[in-house]
């Protein structure tokens, strides 16, 4: 995934593999020793599912301790970039067809960076917590740019957003990875049941 993003020009954090005493950025030129790492870091598992799996590391202490006994080719490291707000944009070939904004509860545990859904909430766009940020239709441009660099007919994507700049109202943004079991209630449903015609259809059509 993080490779298709990187060659597809997608905004995306910064990633790592490990390999031979140091980490690999997308480019595979360029090698970091454990040292030099931007930290916070957070060390994702490949057979992970909603962050099982996940860590996040502050320092190379903390880094080196967790690295003891793991298989680091099961895991892809990425930096730690906490924009302000998540979004989930669900992506088809015509755009972005339902997106939620993910809120923190008030009784989540003290420290919660993963926003999964034992400490969310939701917001609809039709919610005023939405706060639609001014360049969204860039966002959803780089989530189909993304969409297509996967081969995937439909996606749902989360992204980090930053507080809009004071001067244009535009936001930073982040894809940080395309959700391949996203949360599904009705209202979700009820949009993929859309969806799915208009993208069957197309496909007969040519």
């Amino acid at each position: 995934m993080k490779q298709c993003f990187t060659r597809a020009g997608v905004k995306t954090a910064l990633w790592w593999t490990y390999n031979n005493g140091y980490f690999w950025s997308g480019n595979p030129q360029t090698a970091i020793p454990i040292a030099n790492l931007p930290y916070p870091i957070v060390a994702k598992s490949h057979f992970g599912s909603r962050g099982v799996g996940n860590t996040k590391l502050d320092n190379q202490q903390s880094l080196q301790s967790w690295m003891q006994g793991k298989t680091l080719s099961n895991y892809i490291f990425e930096k730690f970039q906490p924009l302000g707000s998540e979004y989930r944009l669900h992506i088809s070939k015509f755009g972005c067809y339902y997106a939620c904004r993910k809120l923190v509860r008030s009784d989540a545990p003290e420290g919660t960076w993963q926003m999964h859904d034992d400490v969310v909430t939701w917001a609809l766009e039709n919610n005023p917590s939405f706060k639609k940020p001014a360049n969204w239709n860039a966002i959803v441009e780089d989530c189909i740019r993304a969409q297509k660099a996967l081969g995937l007919d439909i996606c749902a994507f989360d992204v980090m957003v930053s507080v809009p700049k004071k001067d244009t109202g535009n936001s930073e943004w982040l894809i940080v990875e395309s959700a391949s079991a996203p949360s599904f209630g009705n209202i979700t449903l009820e949009k993929y049941l859309v969806e799915i015609p208009k993208l069957i259809n197309d496909k007969k059509n040519g």
